[in-house]
């Protein structure tokens, strides 16, 4: 009988238990050019587990240094057991994970971006691009908004249980005076910008996500996902089609359907885009969305957009959004409100300018809107600037009618300290009349360099920071400091992180969450931000929030990453820490240690404490390569509402592998797991543990044999199971190895043994390396040919 002990390691009975328990797998990997110019990328294994899209490696998984510099990932990223990608040119047809619409800009109204499992088909001959997609998804979809709050690590979806690799994070800043439009958004990258936790929902990002960014506009974090359902599977499907008509002119038109009966929906939409010259930009997009669920209202939303330049010198910009309370698929324009932003710059003599902005916003369905339209002109005088302007507001809810008349003056100027191009300016604005409204703003902003530079700003406002607070009762001050960059998202020059031997840079940032930004001195990277938002009246609530990371690199043989972080808002006052620190400590070893740390002390409820040790050892002999080993140990202690449940555990692990002589090779490993919990106020603890070993003998150039044992235990061995087997392999050619053996006992696990090494039974394997020489028979070119 073969029994599976269970995922905490409890007891070695259960779910598996059968007799004549036998197990098969078939895997293989393929890429490379074929007949006609044609290029092929395959997998398949018949015991890949179903659930995970787009599976890649996560730096906070498996061992935390593996003593060398290789990149660890996946090629052929698939959640079913099969993957297959066939490319001519621009042309695709691949079966496997992907993500639609990734290159489409949040101004695309149609835009869907799911991560699914199915058929995508590409045609690009670069005037005409047709794509078309099929998945069946058995899980709901799910949106949520969180706030940016000026830190790196106080960030988790509700709810959680979501489908891994399923999230889409978006960054958006939305306008501070009409909040139904999206001012920016970027696509953040998984390993590269975050790291989730699928479980509890935490989200952690390599930078603190402000409040507020550096012109004042709410900066939001937008997150889908899929979450399971259990539901039956149902058609989710779509086809784009983008016409370049010329240089000038693109169109192009989507649909989209999602068959589940409860999330389900249809969207059908377009866009175009016009370049009348180089200067100037038009964008028009509109997109209809039909839900499944009768209850839910339908929508349609409708975008516009203008940027120009005129031949006299003036800018112009134009943004129009309207989206009906059932148009839910977000981008650029919120449900329920039609906002209108104009704005023109123009230089009326060689030192004046002057600006003029209009802004009208409503919600759909009430009386609720609010006008604003401002006039200001700038003189400029040496290095100094002078402004001069005035406001004129209006705000009508169901209740009432405000209206207000501004002044507005400005003073500005332009300086050289220690070397920086430097810039300070104010600006105060108060109403006429007999109320106190009034909003007052300083900035100060320096160039370190051509791509970095540093700013300051503070402002206090009654009622005036937008349309939508007309109000005499809000009152407060806003304060950011921060770092400035205009390296492209989710990118950095990651081999000046990179150390010889040790770890890769790009995974180091993604483990630690730091990425530094601003070149402190040579060889120290920092990247500050510090916010401030006092509440004075009213009843908007008040935060202070600092974080600052810290990367040094000035030693070849190490590196050292930091993240430092406070928050005290109404609810908590948090603290959050990662350390790190990795080092090559000589030929043959390297070690890493980090220690991760997040405590928030809540006003009602119980604290809670999250926090994670690690100790990495690798060494990795490069004269003799004789003796390989690796160890990794990991203390964990979580309390409070938001985890789990209460816990500590302690883990350590090794994997050995030392060839003895030219025809004896030894391997094995080495694992154990503490665990403690309280309940129904007792202490209930664990101690799960695997061994196992093999021995390899190469009895000719092309023949070795295989003894292999394990044991699997808990509770101090009290409960175990045992495996023991023999096989023989072959080496049939330079690339392909074929084996058999059994396994006269043995035990069936599928986290401490992934593989099935250790289950009872018959074992067939076969390892091919595949190359562009196996399929050469595919190739248009002949044997004499060649020759």
């Amino acid at each position: 009988m073969d029994c599976t002990i269970d995922d905490n390691g409890r007891t070695p009975t259960g779910s598996t238990c059968e007799d004549g328990h036998f197990s098969r797998r078939m895997a293989m990997f393929a890429k490379g050019q074929i007949r006609g110019g044609y290029f092929l990328t395959m997998s398949y294994d018949s015991e890949k587990v179903d659930e995970d899209l787009l599976r890649d490696m996560n730096p906070n998984e498996y061992y935390p240094i593996m003593g060398d510099n290789s990149v660890r990932g996946y090629e052929a990223q698939s959640r079913s057991k099969l993957y297959a990608r066939i490319e001519l040119d621009k042309n695709s047809l691949t079966w496997g994970d992907f993500t639609t619409d990734q290159t489409n800009t949040y101004k695309d109204l149609s835009r869907v971006q799911r991560t699914l499992t199915g058929v995508e088909g590409v045609y690009d001959n670069g005037t005409l691009k047709l794509l078309g997609f099929a998945a069946e998804e058995d899980n709901i979809r799910k949106v949520v908004e969180l706030e940016g709050n000026g830190t790196a690590m106080l960030y988790r979806v509700p709810g959680g249980d979501i489908v891994r690799n399923s999230e889409v994070v978006e960054l958006l800043t939305m306008d501070r005076e009409a909040s139904g439009l999206v001012a920016s958004a970027q696509t953040l990258q998984r390993f590269a910008d975050y790291v989730i936790d699928y479980v509890t929902g935490d989200i952690r990002f390599v930078s603190a996500i402000p409040s507020f960014d550096e012109n004042l506009n709410p900066v939001k974090i937008r997150i889908s996902y899929d979450q399971e359902s259990g539901a039956e599977e149902e058609l989710v499907a779509g086809a784009r089609a983008t016409l370049s008509i010329s240089e000038e002119v693109v169109v192009g038109g989507s649909y989209t359907t999602d068959e589940n009966k409860t999330e389900g929906y249809e969207i059908i939409g377009g866009f175009a885009e016009f370049r009348p010259n180089e200067r100037s930009l038009i964008t028009v997009s509109a997109a209809n969305m039909n839900h499944r669920d009768a209850v839910k209202k339908d929508g349609t939303g409708l975008y516009a957009g203008l940027e120009m330049t005129w031949d006299n010198g003036g800018r112009s910009n134009l943004t129009w959004g309207r989206a009906d309370v059932g148009f839910t698929n977000g981008n650029g324009v919120n449900a329920g409100r039609e906002d209108y932003r104009a704005s023109h710059q123009q230089q009326l003599a060689q030192s004046v300018t002057m600006d003029a902005e209009a802004i009208q916003g409503s919600e759909l369905g009430t009386e609720n809107q609010s006008n604003s339209y401002r006039v200001s002109l700038t003189y400029d005088v040496a290095d100094w600037k002078l402004s001069l302007g005035g406001r004129y507001l209006d705000q009508q809810t169901e209740s009432e009618m405000t209206t207000g008349t501004t002044a507005i003056v400005g003073v500005g100027r332009s300086f050289n300290i220690w070397g920086m191009e430097s810039r300070i300016s104010t600006e105060y604005e108060r109403e006429t009349g007999n109320d106190n409204r009034e909003r007052w703003q300083a900035r100060y902003d320096s160039d370190v360099s051509d791509h970095v530079g540093i700013y300051g700003q503070v402002e206090q406002i009654n009622s005036l920071s937008g349309l939508d607070a007309l109000s005499s009762g809000e009152d407060r001050i806003s304060a950011s400091f921060g770092v400035e960059t205009d390296w492209l998202p989710s990118t950095s020059v990651y081999n000046e992180y990179r150390m010889k031997g040790v770890q890769d840079g790009r995974e180091l940032e993604a483990i630690t969450g730091v990425r530094g930004d601003y070149a402190l001195i040579e060889g120290i990277r920092i990247t500050p931000n510090i916010e401030y938002i006092q509440a004075r009246e009213g009843d908007a609530e008040g935060s202070k929030a600092i974080s600052l990371g810290i990367n040094d690199t000035r030693n070849q043989n190490s590196r050292s990453n930091a993240r430092l972080e406070a928050r005290f808002d109404e609810q908590r006052d948090y603290y959050g820490m990662d350390i790190s620190y990795v080092s090559r400590l000589n030929l043959d070893w390297s070690a890493f240690v980090q220690e991760d740390v997040r405590y928030s002390k809540l006003v009602s409820g119980i604290d809670e404490v999250d926090s994670t040790f690690t100790l990495g050892l690798a060494r990795r002999p490069r004269l003799d390569n004789e003796h390989h080993m690796l160890f990794m140990y990991q203390w964990l202690e979580e309390r409070g509402e938001g985890t789990l449940s209460d816990r500590t555990a302690h883990l350590l692990s090794t994997h050995q592998n030392w060839q003895i002589s030219d025809q004896w090779i030894i391997s094995g490993r080495l694992g154990g797991k503490y665990e403690r919990q309280p309940l129904l106020d007792r202490d209930f603890s664990s101690l799960t543990a695997v061994m196992d070993g093999r021995l390899i003998y190469d009895l000719t150039r092309r023949f070795d044999l295989d003894i292999h044992a394990g044991v699997i235990g808990t509770n101090t061995f009290n409960e175990v199971r045992y495996s023991l087997g023999v096989g023989v392999n072959y080496l049939v050619n330079r690339n392909l190895r074929v084996g058999l053996g059994y396994n006269l006992v043995g035990f069936d696990e599928g986290d401490l043994d992934p593989e099935g090494f250790n289950q009872h039974g018959v074992y067939i394997n076969m390892q091919y390396k595949f190359d562009e020489e196996i399929f050469r028979w595919l190739t248009s070119e002949s044997p004499t040919e060649e020759r």
